[in-house]
């Protein structure tokens, strides 16, 4: 599914499938990755940027149990890429100052 991208000048959203695939990109079974078995063949993931008073609100959502995300490592690996992408948007902030 291509992403989809809505603007109504406050919230942007960004919404995917994410599957796992082999090296060569062809889709496969989660648990022949070596991940847990309880893991969705595909998953949803919308990503929701909103204009809160003049700030930027990220809220990402991803259709897996937050139990599980948490026990296989999704969770942290989320919460790593979004400390990422903040330390990215200081150093931007601060070219542009």
């Amino acid at each position: 599914m291509p992403a989809r991208i809505a603007d109504d000048t406050r919230t942007v959203r960004i919404v995917y499938t994410l599957a796992t695939a082999d090296s060569a990109g062809n889709e496969i079974a989660p648990v022949q990755a070596g991940h847990d078995p309880r893991w969705p063949r595909e998953t949803l993931v919308t990503v929701t940027f909103a204009n809160v008073r003049g700030s930027t609100l990220l809220t990402l959502e991803q259709t897996v149990l937050e139990s599980l995300a948490k026990q296989t490592g999704a969770h942290p690996s989320w919460l790593q890429m979004l400390d990422r992408l903040a330390e990215l948007v200081v150093v931007r902030k601060a070219s542009n100052a």
